[in-house]
C-alpha cells in the first residue's frame, strides 16, 4: 500500500509537497519553549503566526524522496528515510510519521525505537506515554514501562496500571513482584483508582496469592459494579479456586446488570458446560443471535449442538458458516466426523478432503489416512499424503510423520524409519522429525539409534522437556545407567513440574534405583493427574513389590475397568501374579520399554 494511504494525524506530506515551491524556506510548527501571553483586543487582531523551525534544505528533500518512495510502494527505503530524519530532526511530525509507517510493515521493534525518542522530545503527549507504555509492557519490558502507566496514572488514565499487569502474565517471578511493590506503593496515595486495584488483583493472582487477588477484584465489583473487566476477573478466580457455583453466580449477576456483554457471557456459557452442556447451549445460542456476524459464536453454538446429539440442529449450523465462507474448514471437519459417526465414510472424505486450511487441516489428513487405511488402502493414504507434501511443502515435516505413524500401526517399521530419514535429509535439523525416528528406532528395540536422535534434538534444543524425559526413559531400560536416567529426567522435571508424562518417568527411575517410597509417591501424583494404562501398570507394579498387594490389585482393576484388555496392564498383572486373577507370587520386575 503506499504511504498517500498511511494516515496520519499530522499534514506533513503534503506540506512537502508544498515546500518544493518555496525552497529553501520550509519549515513545520513548533511550541515556543516560553511562551509569553498576548492580550488580545474585542476587535478582531491578526494573530502571529506559531513559532517555526526550518528544516535543512537536504532534510526537506530527502523526506520529500521517501514520501515519493512511498506512494510508489517502495516503503522500506521510504521507512529507512524516515527513521533517520527521526533521529536527526527530532521533529514530533515527523517521529510520527516514521511510527505509522513502521507499525504498517508490522515492525513493533521500531515503533517502540521511535517511540521512546517521541517521549523524549514530547514527554507531556499523553498518546505517546499510552503508546510507549504498551509497546514496552508488549515487548516484555513490564518494568521500564511502569514510569509510563504512572505519569498517565497521575494523569488521570489509570487504565494502563490494568494492561501493564495483564502483559506481565509472561514476565518473570522476580519482575511480577518487583510490580506488585510498585502498584502497592502508588496504592499508597490512589489505593481508590479502578485500574489500580485491578492491576493489583491480576498481579496477585499470578503470584498465586488467590485470597488477595479476590478480594481486590470484589472491591473493583463493588466499587464499579458495571465494569466488565473487574466483574470477568472475579469469576475467572472463583472459579481458580474452585469455587465453580459462585462463579457462575457471579456472572449471571453482572449479565444482569449488562446483558449484552459479549466477555461476560461468553465465559458464563464457558463455566455452565462444566456442569450442564444443554444450559451452556442456551447462552451460546443467546451469543448467536446477538453477534449473529460472528462466525465464532456460530461455531461454538454448533460444537454445542453437536455434543448433545443434536446434529441436525448441527449440520444445519455448519452448512451455514459454509455458505458464508467462515471457517469453513472446521465446519468441514465436523460435518466430516458426524459422517464418519454415522458410517459413511465416503461423505466424511468428501468432508475432509475440502479442509484445506485452518486449524483442523491436520486432523482432517488423519481422519482421511486412517479411513483410507481402514479400508485396506494404505497406498492410496500414502500417496494421498506425498501430494499434501508437494502442494504444501511448509507442512511437509507434519505430513511425514503422520505417514510414519500410519506405517509404524501398520508394522513397516523398516518402511517408517526409511521415510523420515529421507524427511530428515530435507531437514536435519527439524526436532519434531528426530523424535519420530527416535519412537521409530524404540519400537525396532533399536536403542542406540534412538539415544543418538535424541541427543541430536538435546544438541539443538538443550531444553526440551520431552526430549529429556524420552531419553532417560529410555535409560531406564538399560542397567548401570538409571543415574544418567536420573538426571535426565529430574532436568525435564524442573522444566515441567506438572506433566504427568515426565512425573510418571520421575518415579519409574526411582522404583529402577530402589527408592519405593519416592516412586509410589511420584507415581500416585502422575496416576492421580492422568490416570493412563501404563501409569496404572506403573504405580500397580511398584505397589506390589513393595508388598501393598491389594493396593496394586485395586489400580490395575480400577485402569481394566476403564481400558479393557489393556495389554500393558495386563502384562504387568500376569508377570507379577502369575495371572489376571488374584494370585499371591511375587515376580521379577519388568526391564521391557515403552515408547517414550
Amino acid at each position: 500500500m503506499p504511504l498517500d494511504r498511511i494516515s496520519s494525524g499530522h499534514t506533513l506530506p503534503a506540506a512537502l509537497l508544498a515546500a518544493c515551491l518555496l525552497l529553501p524556506g520550509c519549515s513545520t510548527p513548533q511550541a515556543a519553549s516560553n511562551p509569553e501571553p498576548v492580550v488580545v483586543s474585542e476587535e478582531a487582531a491578526p494573530q502571529a503566526p506559531p513559532a517555526t523551525r526550518p528544516f535543512p534544505t537536504n532534510t526537506l528533500y530527502e523526506l520529500l524522496a521517501a514520501e515519493f518512495a512511498g506512494i510508489r510502494n517502495q516503503i522500506e527505503p521510504a521507512l529507512e528515510v524516515y527513521i533517520n530524519q527521526a533521529h536527526e530532526t527530532r521533529d514530533p511530525a515527523v517521529i510520527e510519521r516514521a511510527v505509522r509507517i513502521a507499525s504498517f510493515v508490522g515492525q513493533p521493534e521500531l515503533v517502540l525505537e521511535l517511540s521512546e525518542l517521541w517521549v523524549e522530545v514530547e514527554p507531556e503527549n499523553l498518546d505517546v506515554r499510552r503508546l510507549v507504555a504498551f509497546h514496552l509492557a508488549r515487548a516484555g519490558r513490564v518494568i521500564e514501562a511502569f514510569p509510563h502507566a504512572e505519569y498517565l496514572l497521575l494523569a488521570g488514565d489509570d487504565n494502563h496500571l490494568q494492561a501493564l499487569a495483564a502483559f506481565a502474565s509472561d514476565a518473570t517471578e522476580d519482575e511480577k513482584q518487583r510490580l506488585l511493590v510498585l502498584y502497592e506503593e502508588l496504592a499508597l496515595n490512589y489505593g481508590d483508582r479502578t485500574g489500580l486495584m485491578l492491576g493489583r488483583a491480576m498481579l496477585l493472582r499470578q503470584v498465586d496469592r488467590l485470597d488477595d487477588s479476590l478480594a481486590f477484584a470484589q472491591k473493583v465489583v463493588k466499587k464499579a459494579p458495571d465494569n466488565e473487566t473487574g466483574q470477568l476477573l472475579n469469576a475467572q478466580i472463583l472459579h481458580q479456586m474452585e469455587h465453580t457455583d459462585k462463579a457462575i453466580k457471579a456472572l449471571e449477576k453482572a449479565l444482569g446488570t449488562d446483558p449484552q456483554s459479549k466477555r461476560l457471557r461468553l465465559q458464563y456459557a464457558r463455566f455452565l458446560a462444566e456442569k450442564d452442556l444443554a444450559l451452556s447451549r442456551e447462552q451460546m445460542l443467546i451469543l448467536a443471535e446477538q453477534h449473529p456476524e460472528d462466525p465464532d459464536m456460530l461455531f461454538s453454538l454448533a460444537l454445542a449442538s453437536q455434543e448433545l446429539g443434536m446434529t441436525d440442529e448441527a449440520e444445519k449450523l455448519y452448512r451455514a458458516l459454509i455458505d458464508r465462507h467462515q471457517r469453513s474448514g472446521d465446519a468441514h471437519f465436523q460435518l466430516g466426523r458426524i459422517a464418519e459417526e454415522k458410517g459413511l465414510n465416503a461423505r466424511a472424505l468428501d468432508h475432509y478432503r475440502l479442509v484445506d486450511s485452518g486449524q483442523s487441516m491436520l486432523a482432517a489428513t488423519v481422519r482421511i489416512t486412517d479411513i483410507l487405511a481402514s479400508q485396506g488402502d494404505i497406498d492410496a493414504a500414502r500417496k494421498h499424503l506425498d501430494m499434501l507434501r508437494n502442494d504444501q511443502p511448509a507442512n511437509a515435516a507434519s505430513y511425514y510423520q503422520i505417514e510414519a505413524e500410519l506405517l509404524m500401526r501398520d508394522g513397516q517399521l523398516d518402511t517408517a524409519y526409511d521415510l523420515l530419514s529421507t524427511a530428515l535429509e530435507q531437514q536435519p535439523d527439524n526436532t519434531s522429525l528426530l523424535y519420530s525416528r527416535s519412537v521409530v528406532s524404540l519400537r525396532q528395540e533399536n536403542i542406540a539409534t534412538s539415544e543418538d536422535d535424541l541427543r541430536a534434538i538435546l544438541a539443538l534444543e538443550p531444553d526440551n522437556a520431552t526430549a529429556l524425559n524420552a531419553l532417560g526413559y529410555t535409560l531406564t531400560t538399560i542397567p548401570g545407567r538409571y543415574q544418567e536416567a536420573f538426571e535426565l529426567i529430574v532436568r525435564a522435571y524442573e522444566l515441567e513440574p506438572e506433566n504427568p508424562a515426565i512425573i510418571d518417568s520421575l518415579g519409574w527411575v526411582h522404583y529402577r534405583l530402589g527408592n519405593l517410597a519416592k516412586a509410589i509417591d511420584y507415581l500416585r501424583q502422575a496416576y492421580e493427574a492422568f490416570p493412563d494404562p501404563e501409569v496404572a501398570a506403573h504405580l500397580g507394579e511398584v505397589l506390589w513389590v513393595s508388598g501393598a498387594h491389594d493396593d496394586a490389585r485395586k489400580i490395575w482393576a480400577e485402569s481394566l475397568d476403564q481400558n479393557p484388555d489393556n495389554p500393558l496392564v495386563i502384562e504387568a498383572m500376569e508377570r507379577l501374579t502369575g495371572s489376571i486373577g488374584s494370585t499371591d507370587r511375587q515376580q521379577q520386575p519388568d526391564d521391557s520399554n515403552r515408547d517414550p
